[in-house]
């Protein structure tokens, strides 16, 4: 259920950004910057990283967003 009125009852993250296409462009490349850069963590190890502090602010949305692409990075 959406909270916003101009918003579809399932909206999701990006009918959020579409409100505010700068901020949203903005979040998009700190999420890149941060969590697909090269350095000495595995991009698993960034998202479950950033599941955890998802869960320490109480964000089921991007902990499950988190948790869900930190498995998908598991080698089969």
């Amino acid at each position: 259920m959406s909270f916003f009125e101009s918003l579809p009852a399932d909206a999701g993250v990006r009918h959020i950004l579409s409100l505010n296409p700068s901020a949203g462009q903005a979040l998009i490349q700190l999420h890149t910057a941060a969590l697909r850069n090269e350095g000495p963590l595995t991009p698993r190890d960034k998202e479950l990283i950033a599941a955890y502090v998802s869960g320490l602010n109480a964000c089921h949305y991007c902990y499950g967003v988190h948790s869900q692409t930190a498995q998908a990075w598991v080698p089969a």
